[in-house]
């Protein structure tokens, strides 16, 4: 049994890194699902083992609202949680008492850990975001669905955040081959978000969300916005982060609220480029780079198609860790 509490334990380790990036995520490991964890398996923080540390993951990152998600949205989230609990325990260890430190298993890292956050979960695929936009369909009138399915495929055909769906004018759009053109690259779109894209751009109001709402865009953006007619003058004046923040808001109130999930822009980005691998090289193929170790042609190749679809990550062992939840 450890020499202190949990809530301690987490005290004096953030007041260790008090004015760092670390003392800014708390919040991912101090919360209620830790502490109801704890209550569960009999056990504090800093006596659970590789097993209970797995299920402190789930509990932490496969949950909304204490209701388990059946498939695995986040393995970078794996990445952020293991690495404060490496270094919690680290704490443990150089001030309070020795012990080996769970963290360092190698089940808890690489292949091991992308096998054991799989299990009994459904990658997320593009079948997932099929059956949410079907039920979209379902539960709203066609307008509204349309609108909601149109900021899912903008992220997931080659948008990687709500400020670059922002800034797009008309002037971007390539009409015969239905791309965007960037400052740093070209998008594709699918016939589908074309239609909707431009279905909006066409559209001056829209009727079923409790009244008429005008649809307006923001310093002329293509993507157009939903507001009261009475706002419409005020609109250009909003701060981008005020407009990216009703895109994104539309995915978590419309979406993850509704229908129990947890996919984010990112995500569904990530998604589109994956699939933009497999339909290359195929899933068979594409997994294996994935899941390589120190396979510099698989380096290359994952290199040279995130340039090719204008992924940034900061290098490729990155990139396979967003890659995971797909597999």
């Amino acid at each position: 049994m450890g020499k202190i509490s949990t809530p301690e334990l987490l005290d004096k380790y953030f007041e260790s890194v008090a004015g760092t990036s670390a003392a800014k995520v708390r919040s991912q490991i101090d919360k209620p699902e830790l502490y109801e964890y704890e209550k569960k398996i009999g056990k504090e923080l800093i006596d659970m083992n590789v097993d209970d540390l797995f299920g402190l993951i789930f509990e932490l990152r496969n949950k909304r609202k204490g209701v388990e998600v059946s498939f695995l949205v986040s393995h970078s989230g794996l990445d952020q949680i293991t690495t404060q609990l490496r270094a919690i325990f680290n704490y443990y260890i150089d001030n309070i008492e020795l012990i080996r430190n769970p963290l360092n298993d190698k089940r808890m890292k690489g292949k091991e850990a992308t096998k054991r956050l799989a299990e009994g979960r459904e990658p997320f695929r593009w079948e997932i975001v099929a059956r949410i936009i079907s039920d979209l369909h379902k539960d709203f009138d066609t307008d509204k669905a349309d609108y909601l399915e149109l900021i899912l495929l903008l992220f997931y055909n080659g948008f990687m955040k709500a400020e670059e769906i922002v800034e797009t004018t008309g002037d971007m759009v390539d009409h015969e081959s239905k791309t965007i053109n960037l400052p740093d690259r070209v998008i594709r779109l699918s016939d589908r978000c074309y239609e909707l894209l431009m279905k909006f751009d066409s559209m001056e109001t829209i009727e079923g969300w409790r009244g008429i709402f005008a649809l307006a865009s923001w310093n002329g953006s293509i993507f157009k916005f939903i507001v009261r007619p009475k706002n419409i003058s005020e609109l250009n004046d909003r701060p981008i982060t005020s407009m990216c923040d009703i895109i994104n808001r539309y995915i978590a109130n419309d979406i993850n609220d509704r229908y129990n999930t947890k996919i984010n822009y990112y995500i569904l980005y990530m998604l589109g480029f994956y699939d933009y691998i497999v339909s290359k090289y195929g899933e068979e193929r594409t997994n294996q780079m994935i899941t390589s170790y120190r396979n510099s042609d698989d380096v290359a190749a994952l290199s040279v198609l995130a340039r090719e679809y204008g992924v940034k990550v900061d290098n490729v062992t990155h990139l396979k860790r967003y890659l995971r939840p797909f597999m």
